[in-house]
């Protein structure tokens, strides 16, 4: 048991500093309490499930790109940093305003949102109404 000196122990603590944050890294959460990297991780989501809505009363398939953000990667769970794919679901704009119509703060009440979705159904009312999607 050797003592160290003062510079060897802040070195040992810098590298336990160092390994806790890469440890935590993926770990912390943005303002809406989501993964530093989830917008990738949802846009990897979307892209593996073709950019289709997979609420089994819509499926519809969004091909224009400057359209994608019309399709938002829900948790099932409700918990937003349960990122197994298992508890993803990928869902247009109106089915995911759906999934969430009783929850107690909305963002889909917000007047963006608002806009967002009657742009989306602006575009996409016919071909929801093809598919019978019920919230049309």
């Amino acid at each position: 048991n050797r003592k160290e000196t003062t510079e060897q122990f802040y070195e040992r603590l810098k590298e336990r500093y160092e390994k806790e944050q890469t440890a935590n890294e993926s770990n912390r959460l943005n303002l809406y309490g989501y993964v530093l990297d989830w917008p990738q991780i949802s846009k990897k989501y979307k892209k593996s499930v073709k950019y289709t809505c997979e609420h089994s009363a819509c499926k519809l398939p969004i091909k224009i790109r400057a359209d994608y953000r019309f399709l938002h990667t829900h948790h099932r769970n409700g918990n937003k940093t349960d990122n197994r794919p298992g508890n993803f679901q990928c869902l247009c704009i109106l089915c995911h305003s759906k999934e969430h119509e009783n929850d107690k703060y909305n963002k889909f009440e917000k007047s963006k949102m608002q806009r967002e979705i009657k742009l989306f159904l602006k575009r996409y009312g016919v071909q929801l109404k093809q598919l019978d999607n019920p919230y049309v």
